[in-house]
């Protein structure tokens, strides 16, 4: 029914801008209504996993249609609403079930609805917000899109990760601040709006720290996340960033990163230097007074500390990054897979940090605009973790490993100006001991990602 519902509004909103063309009014509610911008977004996904010998390999497209729409302000209101339909057009089984560790499918099937792995034909309403704006202050109220350290869109699937809550934003030249209330997620591979306690688990869930299987899902209580983001332009070459997530009833992460660019020569060329620091507690019982249903154990504490190196070349051509994250033996740095990426300066798409300590990480990338909508970055890491029997520092029996991305984006101009083409191409490599157990193996190292993903928004 959703599907009609959003459909029915979008047509009547598109009546209304039409009939705009005819009217000079600008002061009535129905004026702000009529002069209001209506957006599209097409989006396919096609991605093949080629797992070790012996192991299922998988390969699925998706395709994503979306449109959204935006009023005119009226005394400084506006709504906003947009809708997604996806669809499955051609795929292996995505419910087969690896006969040699009894896994699922793991990249392919969180293009769709890991939740109903049959649904072929799938619809979310998304953004459905009313935004108040003043001076530099705004706050939007409803379903939204929000970019976070800890809670971000991502980009490897066909729908985004969104929130619902009460979101606010306060800036200036050099300071910004923002934060909010959220009690709904909706994560990507989803079409399902879940509390936010309901929301984690959704995607595996891994080992407690004695190594049972976690029996959080469903378990866990929490009123919703409580966040503040402050960034701040010490001078035009330095920026700090400070961040709190509390998480009600379950724990909070504290961020602070410092970014400095520094002038080489007067050429335009600039040197780069990030610090990074992540503190995470955990609050009450983790989510769960028994230790088998609770996110992380109570009195749980980690720490990570990160660094990053760069130059940027005359003209930005070329940039060239090297990472350092460190995760301290104290405790496992969890943050859920289901709201997003990891914030980690050694963080290369398509694996997450999360559900580990005690963890050295090095990583470098290159980046080169060749101009005219053409661009490449080759990263490339290896990451440092404990044993994968190690269930108190390895939630997820993930082993030591090395990751290479190479990524090739190009952007149109003039008739096709809209229209975007990436290609990624991953491999996983293992570093580690695993034992001769595949479940440590499939869908994790010794494997090749490959997606080609077309934008085009409109």
């Amino acid at each position: 029914m959703i599907r009609y519902f959003i459909l029915l509004i979008f047509i009547f909103l598109f009546s209304l801008s039409a009939y705009s063309q005819a009217v000079k009014d600008t002061t009535s509610l129905q004026a702000a209504l009529q002069r209001g911008t209506f957006g599209g977004h097409v989006r396919n996904v096609t991605m093949a996993t080629d797992n070790a010998a012996g192991l299922t390999d998988a390969y699925a497209d998706g395709l994503g249609i979306g449109i959204g729409y935006e009023s005119a302000p009226f005394h400084n209101f506006q709504v906003g609403i947009s809708g997604f339909f996806m669809y499955n057009l051609f795929s292996s089984d995505l419910a087969a079930i690896d006969s040699a560790t009894l896994a699922p499918n793991r990249y392919e099937l969180g293009l769709f609805d890991v939740q109903n792995v049959h649904n072929t034909l799938l619809n979310r309403l998304e953004n459905f917000y009313l935004k108040y704006t003043l001076d530099n202050f705004s706050i939007k109220i409803g379903k939204q899109l929000i970019k976070t350290p800890f809670i971000n869109p991502q980009d490897a699937r066909l729908a985004p990760t969104m929130v619902q809550g009460a979101i606010f934003e306060w800036k200036n030249n050099i300071t910004k601040v923002e934060g909010g209330w959220i009690d709904k997620i909706s994560p990507r591979g989803t079409v399902t709006w879940f509390p936010v306690a309901s929301s984690i688990g959704i995607y595996p869930r891994g080992f407690t720290i004695n190594g049972s299987r976690s029996g959080y899902v469903g378990n866990l209580t929490s009123a919703g996340i409580f966040y503040t983001g402050l960034t701040h332009s010490i001078t035009p070459q330095t920026t700090l960033q400070a961040w709190d997530f509390y998480v009600e009833n379950i724990y909070n992460s504290l961020l602070l990163q410092f970014n400095n660019e520094k002038p080489v020569g007067t050429n335009g060329a600039k040197a780069l230097i990030g610090l990074q620091f992540i503190m995470q507690n955990a609050i009450n019982d983790g989510g769960n007074a028994q230790p088998q249903k609770a996110y992380l154990p109570q009195g749980s504490a980690a720490y990570t500390a990160g660094a990053q190196l760069g130059y940027v070349s005359p003209g930005s051509a070329w940039k060239f990054l090297l990472n350092f994250d460190h995760v301290t033996n104290d405790g496992r740095y969890l943050m859920p897979r289901e709201w997003g990426r990891d914030p980690f300066f050694t963080f290369i798409p398509r694996e997450k940090g999360d559900g580990f300590g005690g963890v050295d990480a090095v990583s470098g990338s290159v980046f080169h605009d060749f101009g005219d909508g053409l661009t490449s970055e080759i990263m490339y890491g290896h990451y440092y973790l404990p044993d994968v029997k190690n269930t108190e520092l390895n939630k997820y029996g993930l082993p030591s490993y090395n990751h290479c991305n190479v990524n090739v984006r190009y952007a149109f101009s003039g008739i096709l100006k809209g229209l975007d083409m990436q290609f990624l191409f991953v491999y996983k490599g293992l570093l580690g001991n695993s034992y001769g157990d595949l479940t440590y193996i499939y869908n994790k190292v010794t494997m090749a990602h490959y997606e080609f993903i077309t934008n085009y928004n409109f």
